[in-house]
């Protein structure tokens, strides 16, 4: 007890010190002041803290620009270097396009061209052939026409393989100089006919003697008399009527001479300027609305009517002829004209089926990168003048085989006359008739 109350008392002492000291209002103040120190201090580092992310936010906006910029510099920079090389890439491959398609069609031609000059050279060989050997002027001088027929569809598609710019004017002169070539060939057949002065009433007395083998005229008897039926034509003579048909024939011919070239030009025209007639919605030639659909059934006509009157001449006179071979001089002149023609739509159907299929051709047409090669109408074309200039050189074989000089020289003896068998070369037909005899 006396110890608690020893303790008691010295705790006393100790408050009783303190409270001398320190009082609590001091402990308050000294809090107070604390903790507005404290307020102030936070205040400045909120300020500061402010400054700093305001700074920061500046800072960061300003350096987000300069990446912008920077990016947006680098984007153009690298999008015109992009767009240098490109266009110097696209420029390189157009360069080396237009080279290899040059060369190309360097090759082309001179293949072409070669062909061509040695057709043209075999041709004047053999025109001048002729004129050294000029025995039957009546006939040769037809014979010539027909052998001009090889350099002049050679040399005209050689120059449209060249020149594409001026297929469809060189054309006109194939088109134009076939239409003479058929007449000629009738003119030749008649001249032969005709004996040494090519007389046109010694045909017609040669045809007389076929008279059964006639077939009257157009009952219009051409376009130019007054309609009569085949009881007239009974009762005429012989030679009235073989006068007729020839007459008949030779006009079936002439008119394709005069009508082919007109045709022709008119289609080229229309056909350049674009003009499909009168009637709205039509864009085509092959409109059976345009006019040049209806032109070329008029030159169909004519064509059709051309051969119908050669082939009628022929029909009658074909045993006078057949010593001179003319059914193979025919397929010389008309050759030409049938295997170009219907090579040309085969050309032109395939261009254009492998231009629909994604596949173009190789380029024949043009020798830049203008896009021209795409052109299916355009490559037929070319791929049409390239096959002719090479065919020619065999025509102008053909021409020579089959319109030799020695026919018409004096002393000739006709094909049926000689021995032209292969097998004959080689005595074949004795040794035949050999074994024939023995098994007897």
């Amino acid at each position: 007890m006396n110890a608690m109350q020893n303790k008691i008392k010295q705790q006393q002492t100790v408050i009783d010190r303190f409270s001398t000291s320190v009082t609590n209002a001091d402990v308050i103040r000294r809090v107070d002041s604390l903790q507005n120190s404290l307020d102030t201090q936070m205040i400045q580092v909120q300020q500061e803290l402010n400054t700093t992310q305001q700074y920061i936010s500046t800072l960061l906006d300003t350096t987000l620009q300069q990446m912008t910029q920077t990016v947006s510099e680098a984007q153009t920079q690298i999008t015109t270097q992009v767009s240098s090389i490109k266009t110097q890439v696209e420029s390189y491959v157009r360069t080396t396009q237009d080279q290899f398609s040059m060369e190309n069609s360097f090759m082309v031609w001179q293949l072409a061209g070669t062909f061509t000059m040695i057709a043209c050279l075999i041709s004047m060989w053999h025109i001048t052939a002729h004129l050294r050997r000029f025995a039957r002027p009546f006939v040769q001088r037809k014979i010539l026409a027909i052998l001009w027929m090889t350099p002049v569809y050679g040399i005209t598609s050689w120059l449209s393989l060249v020149f594409p710019q001026f297929h469809e004017y060189l054309a006109l002169i194939k088109d134009c100089y076939e239409a003479y070539v058929i007449y000629q060939f009738l003119g030749f057949l008649i001249s032969v006919l005709g004996g040494p002065s090519g007389d046109r009433h010694t045909v017609v007395d040669l045809l007389a003697r076929h008279a059964h083998h006639l077939e009257p005229p157009m009952q219009c008897c051409g376009w130019f008399r007054k309609r009569r039926g085949r009881e007239f034509w009974n009762q005429c003579s012989p030679t009235v009527l073989a006068d007729q048909v020839l007459m008949q024939c030779q006009v079936f011919a002439m008119q394709f001479v005069f009508l082919k070239p007109l045709t022709v030009l008119l289609l080229f025209l229309l056909n350049k300027l674009q003009y499909y007639g009168p009637i709205p919605g039509v864009i085509s030639a092959r409109d059976y609305r345009s006019p040049q659909f209806w032109i070329t059934l008029i030159e169909n006509a004519s064509v059709f009517m051309a051969f119908s009157g050669l082939l009628k001449f022929y029909h009658a006179v074909q045993e006078d002829l057949e010593w001179c071979r003319p059914f193979p001089k025919f397929l010389c002149v008309k050759g030409i004209v049938f295997m170009t023609f219907w090579q040309g739509l085969v050309i032109t159907i395939l261009a254009n089926t492998a231009l629909l299929g994604g596949m173009a051709p190789p380029g024949l047409a043009s020798t830049s990168s203008s896009g021209e090669d795409d052109d299916p109408n355009l490559w037929g074309k070319q791929a049409q003048n390239f096959l002719i200039c090479l065919e020619m050189l065999f025509f102008s074989v053909a021409h020579f085989n089959c319109f030799p000089v020695e026919e018409w020289q004096d002393g000739y003896r006709p094909v049926k006359d000689r021995d032209i068998k292969f097998g004959d070369n080689i005595a074949l037909r004795d040794f035949f008739d050999d074994l024939k005899l023995i098994l007897k």
